[in-house]
């Protein structure tokens, strides 16, 4: 089966080439999106097509080389394609993307079309009803929990758009009840949970595991309000008022201005470290040598970083948004805090800190339990088989 694994750009997110590489062993896929790039060509075992450029200029000359060369080699298919679109209320521009988009699409034989992000079916919205080629979208966290309650324009998409959408993959159930309000068809969604392999993580294993005098709190995430840095900020600050030691390291924020103020006003700069995104393996590093990590986001889908630290033997303090309670069990897999809750957060981080040895040593066992059965590779790699040729 080809299937084209659209991500909007051709830099896609490590779950995204996972999931791809899985794929690619079973069926012919492409890895789609915007590129500087013309041409399609292969990085690290995966075919890449480049399906419309960023630059307007280089967009406009494509879409008009792109519809003369596909109206000579299929001219009924073309004539559609331009019927559907000169009935459409979109941007110029954006109706020479999406021509380019079906057009190579059709070219290149895809069968299966899946969406990573769920915002980019506005590209596909004409074509829907027309059998070209399935649809399939990914549900993810704030896409589906938060952006669809503040852009009205993206709500209504959603409703015009997914009772038309052939297969849904949601992260977790609770972003499936999500999806449903927006006109998904229950029995047109798989919940399929990503997928780790465990013992990819060995070397990085936490296999000794003792706190140490002064707790070490890691948190890693891209810079954005959601993510609920400043509400672990002041729960730092709670925590070092009761004469707890700790420092905090937040991987990724180094840049946020927001996130710097909030350091300083506190008065946090001698036990917080800000730092820029790092290579994969490096925050690996930094989770191998951290006491806890702390994921105090406001909206979750289900965190992959959190995924990631039970395999590594590495304590979670979670928040209980949307999906992360589906896999932090409190007291059981992990700790959980109210949602936006410093005060709770404070209490947490207390607990961990005063939790005896073997008590960690428990949770932190059976946390790795839980990830190598919800979480099995295997299973998952399985899961999308099944999902892509149902």
């Amino acid at each position: 089966m080809n299937i084209a694994i659209y991500n909007g750009n051709l830099q896609p997110t490590t779950f995204v080439l996972r999931l791809a590489q899985v794929v690619n062993e079973e069926h012919t896929v492409l890895v789609s999106g915007s590129s500087p790039k013309l041409f399609k060509h292969q990085k690290q075992g995966l075919n890449y097509l480049p399906t419309d450029p960023s630059n307007k200029l280089v967009l406009l000359i494509q879409f008009v080389l792109r519809l003369l060369v596909f109206f000579c080699v299929q001219p009924k298919k073309c004539r559609h394609f331009v019927s559907l679109l000169r009935n459409s209320d979109k941007p110029l521009l954006t109706r020479f993307k999406q021509f380019l988009i079906w057009s190579k699409f059709i070219s290149n034989n895809i069968e299966v079309v899946h969406i990573q992000w769920a915002s980019h079916i506005f590209l596909f919205e004409e074509i829907l009803e027309h059998s070209y080629f399935k649809t399939m979208v990914s549900l993810r966290g704030r896409l589906i929990n938060i952006t669809p309650l503040a852009e009205a324009d993206l709500k209504a998409l959603y409703q015009r758009t997914f009772p038309k959408v052939n297969q849904f993959h949601a992260v977790t159930h609770h972003i499936k009840k999500q999806a449903m309000i927006y006109g998904a068809a229950e029995d047109k969604i798989k919940v399929i949970y990503s997928g780790v392999e465990v013992n990819s993580f060995d070397a990085f294993r936490k296999k000794d595991y003792a706190k140490r005098d002064t707790l070490q709190i890691l948190s890693v995430g891209r810079q954005h309000w959601k993510k609920g840095y400043n509400y672990a900020l002041e729960a730092l600050k709670i925590v070092l008022e009761r004469d707890i030691k700790a420092t905090f390291t937040i991987i990724g924020a180094a840049d946020s201005e927001e996130i710097i103020y909030t350091v300083h006003d506190l008065n946090l700069k001698n036990e917080v470290r800000l730092t820029s995104k790092m290579d994969y393996q490096d925050v690996l590093k930094e989770m191998q040598k951290a006491d806890v990590l702390v994921l105090p986001s406001v909206s979750e889908g289900l965190a992959n970083v959190v995924i990631e630290a039970m395999a590594l033997g590495l304590p979670v303090i979670s928040t209980n948004a949307v999906g992360m309670s589906e896999l932090v069990i409190h007291k059981e897999t992990g700790l959980l805090f109210e949602n936006r809750d410093v005060n709770d957060l404070a209490e947490m981080i207390k607990g961990f800190n005063s939790m005896p040895q073997e008590d960690v040593k428990k949770m932190t066992d059976t946390a790795l339990k839980k990830v190598i059965i919800q979480h099995n590779w295997k299973t998952f790699k399985q899961s999308f088989n099944d999902f892509y040729t149902c």
